[in-house]
């Protein structure tokens, strides 16, 4: 058997590997396709019609993503994946909890438009510095070809997508 055969059989490996198809999947169900996709209905439900208010929300949301992902890389090396991923998670599942109570459980009340937009973008903080960069870096350290990761990663895509417009 050769030193590669027998790196490949590792069960550190299989491990790995498990935990790459697991990050993938949380990676898409985390909300943040239904976020993007659909963004501009999201803060246009929010502010109850304001189409300027959405289209400006929208744009500011793009670009503090990609502000966002820039620092991770950053942050990345200093504090290591898993400080980042916890930290991500923690405000991904928060933002959820947050926009979920204010939307649905207090329709009745008058939230501030603001509030659930806030929750939006500490989604996408949580996403930007978490399992939006380090998916890739993590598959990429732990398999030599990342074409089926990735390509489960765009089926995932399409998938929660067609779902998502059936929910909305």
């Amino acid at each position: 058997m050769t030193d590669r055969q027998s790196t490949e059989a590792s069960p550190s490996l299989s491990i790995r590997r498990m935990l790459g198809v697991v990050i993938c999947v949380m990676n898409q169900f985390c909300g943040i396709n239904a976020i993007l996709f659909y963004s501009n209905q999201l803060f246009l439900d929010i502010s109850k019609g304001d189409v300027d208010y959405a289209v400006m929300k929208s744009l500011e949301l793009g670009i503090f993503q990609i502000v966002i992902t820039l620092i991770s890389g950053a942050f990345m090396d200093r504090f290591g994946r898993r400080t980042l991923m916890i930290c991500g998670e923690v405000m991904i599942v928060s933002a959820l909890l947050a926009g979920y109570y204010m939307i649905d459980f207090d329709a009745s009340s008058k939230w501030n438009p603001q509030f659930v937009t806030y929750a939006i973008f500490v989604h996408m903080a949580g996403f930007s510095l978490s399992l939006g960069p380090i998916t890739v870096v993590y598959i990429s350290e732990i398999v030599e070809d990342i074409t089926p990761y990735m390509t489960f990663i765009w089926v995932e895509t399409i998938f929660v997508s067609l779902v998502s417009n059936i929910l909305i």
